[in-house]
């Protein structure tokens, strides 16, 4: 993505990422709105606190969009496809069409023989790093790891390489 002229910041890596502490006292300084009752302080990153943390992020260095990247796992192995989530009911909500619109078109011209679908999610349903994001924001399962061929997609590094020239 850098390569192609975007700013881009890796929220965390799923071994490393910010202290709950370090994100609520990082939030007050920017003025961000949070529920601190939310904040699990478990060490586990989930969620809210990674929304809340991007936040600040784009805060603090005005980034254009959040794109939450995810692998989907469920009990019928013979499910493929690639989904593109985005809040229908929150500030950021036309931007985010836009971004999970192109996202969806740019994942079936390159995936023509893939599933590719756009599911628009009221404030309600939404995921939480589409409901509370401050900015456009999408979140993208990039396959189903309960399905062996996406797996092993998943597990392959060239493969990872041309997914994400696909979405960029």
């Amino acid at each position: 993505l850098e390569s192609r002229g975007y700013k881009v910041l890796l929220t965390h890596d799923g071994v490393n990422q910010p202290d709950e502490d370090d994100i609520m006292k990082q939030a007050d300084e920017v003025g961000l709105e949070y529920d601190k009752s939310r904040f699990t302080k478990n060490k586990l990153f989930y969620a809210y606190e990674r929304t809340i943390w991007s936040n600040v992020l784009y805060r603090q260095h005005a980034y254009d969009a959040f794109i939450s990247l995810h692998v989907n796992y469920v009990k019928n192995a013979s499910v493929t496809g690639y989904h593109v989530y985005y809040c229908t009911e929150n500030d950021c909500t036309a931007k985010s069409k836009v971004l999970a619109t192109k996202m969806t078109e740019a994942l079936k011209t390159s995936y023509p023989k893939k599933t590719v679908k756009l599911i628009p999610k009221n404030y309600a349903d939404a995921y939480q790093v589409t409901k509370y994001s401050i900015m456009p924001s999408i979140l993208l399962e990039m396959g189903f790891a309960s399905n062996a061929g996406e797996a092993a997609d998943l597990m392959n590094e060239e493969w990872r390489k041309e997914y994400v020239k696909a979405i960029s």
